[in-house]
């Protein structure tokens, strides 16, 4: 008789241990694409420099979606279907000058254009201002 409970034992935890399996590897697939996708996440967050990223924090963190000034350098020469694009992801074109092109858009707009393949970079357009003469 003891014999009949450890052969029994043996089996549910060989049973639960192939049924643990199975539900792991039907869950594969969700990590793999969750993996995927953090990894586009990652490769998109790359192409933007420090202080855009901070200002997009900041935005977020006020659940403000408010304009933000950037340059930004292309991968190709602009045409006008990427220029479409973008103004399309709520981007203002605002100067161009071969790959390199200065704009303004809202934080879901600096989203869309890293998620861009054409986009090589974004950074945070820097305030300037004259310098006095003495």
């Amino acid at each position: 008789m003891n014999t009949i409970v450890k052969l029994m034992i043996f089996v549910l935890a060989v049973g639960m241990t192939l049924g643990s399996c199975d539900r792991q590897s039907e869950q594969e697939p969700d990590l793999e694409a969750e993996l995927t996708e953090e990894a586009e996440m990652t490769e998109n967050r790359q192409k933007m420099d420090a202080p855009l990223r901070a200002e997009l924090r900041k935005l977020d963190a006020a659940e403000d979606n408010g304009m933000i000034s950037f340059m930004l350098e292309l991968n190709q020469d602009p045409t006008d279907d990427l220029r479409e694009k973008m103004t399309d992801a709520g981007v203002e074109i605002r100067t161009e000058h071969n790959r390199i092109l200065t704009a303004r858009g809202g934080a879901d707009a600096v989203r869309k254009l890293s998620m861009m393949d054409e986009v090589k970079r974004i950074e945070m357009a820097q305030r300037v201002s004259p310098r006095e003469e003495d």
